[in-house]
């Protein structure tokens, strides 16, 4: 008893009775192509520069991606509102969700007024309800990937 097993994607513990048990659901990736790896697919990309936001590494010579070949770069130019988004349902029953990702912020900029932004938020069409989940600004630079992991 206590003991625990994985079967077919899932996680089982052995009960008093030594009977196998189902104890938890094997997570479900709800974006698609979350690491960007297969380009713009499953993304919206709104932005008023001439570039796309999802970007193959090698057109940055600063940076490479967290896991290539692809990177979302936001922001790099002045007076920007960069959005990158997708729509996803979450299952009925799902007893919870995570939001995990990786960041890196470099800056030219050497004034800390006026910083440049980034928001990472939920939207609930059926609310209209934004969620602020995370806010970042070029004032908190990281001189690498960091990972971002919200419950």
């Amino acid at each position: 008893p206590g003991a625990t097993q994985c079967s077919a994607n899932g996680v089982q513990t052995c009960d008093a009775t030594g009977a196998w048990q189902n104890t938890a659901s094997p997570p479900v990736q709800l974006l698609a192509n979350p690491g960007f790896d297969a380009g713009h697919t499953g993304w919206v990309e709104k932005t008023p520069a001439s570039t796309a936001i999802i970007t193959p590494q090698s057109s940055l010579t600063t940076i490479q991606a967290q896991t290539p070949s692809y990177l979302a770069w936001m922001a790099g130019y002045p007076n920007v509102n960069d959005d990158l988004s997708q729509t996803i349902t979450i299952p009925a029953g799902a007893t919870s969700i995570t939001l995990s990702f990786y960041y890196l912020i470099q800056t030219q900029e050497t004034s800390i007024a006026n910083p440049d932004t980034m928001d990472v938020y939920t939207y609930d069409a059926a609310t209209t309800m934004y969620t602020t989940i995370a806010s970042f600004n070029d004032n908190m630079p990281t001189p690498t990937w960091t990972r971002f992991r919200s419950s």
